[in-house]
C-alpha cells in the first residue's frame, strides 16, 4: 500500500517544485500568463472569439454530463434499493457528486455565482475540482471494498 502512493506523491511534489521554480524566477513570466499588452488587435479579437467558443462547448457538454449523471443516479437510487448494498450506495454517492461536478463546472452556473469578479478571478471556479477529487476518492474507495 505505501509504495503505491509513494510514486504519485513523488511526482506531485516534483510539479510542484517545478511550477514553484518557474514562477518565482522574476526575470520571466509563467508559460500559462498571456501577455495581452503585447498583442495586437486583431489576435485580441481572435482570442476572443477562442474563448466565446470554449466557454460555448463547456456550456453544452457539462449540460449534456448532468443529464448523463442524473440518469446515472436515478439508476443507482434503484439498484441500492432494491439490493441495498455498500458497492450500489458507493455508485449512488459517486453519481450524486459527478451530477454536482457538471453542474459546478458550466459556465451559466459561473455567472450566476461569480458576482462582481471577473468569471477566472472567483473562487467558485476550484469547486468542479474539488468534486473531481471526491469523486476519485469514492472510486478508490470502492476498489478497496
Amino acid at each position: 500500500m505505501k509504495n503505491k502512493l509513494l510514486v504519485p506523491f513523488i511526482a506531485i511534489i516534483l510539479l510542484l517544485t517545478a511550477l514553484t521554480h518557474v514562477s518565482a524566477q522574476p526575470d520571466r513570466r509563467s508559460p500559462w500568463r498571456p501577455r495581452f499588452n503585447m498583442t495586437d488587435p486583431e489576435m485580441l479579437e481572435r482570442i476572443e472569439k477562442q474563448i466565446e467558443n470554449y466557454i460555448m462547448f463547456r456550456t453544452v457538454l457539462s449540460s449534456f454530463n448532468m443529464i448523463l449523471y442524473g440518469y446515472l443516479m436515478i439508476n443507482y437510487v434503484q439498484l441500492y434499493n432494491e439490493t441495498k448494498s455498500k458497492f450500489s450506495l458507493g455508485l449512488v454517492a459517486l453519481s450524486s457528486v459527478l451530477l454536482i461536478y457538471s453542474l459546478s463546472s458550466n459556465p451559466l452556473i459561473f455567472s450566476l455565482f461569480r458576482g462582481s469578479e471577473p468569471l477566472w478571478i472567483n473562487l467558485f471556479n476550484v469547486i468542479p475540482d474539488v468534486f473531481a477529487s471526491i469523486a476519485a476518492m469514492i472510486m478508490i474507495y470502492l476498489t478497496r471494498t
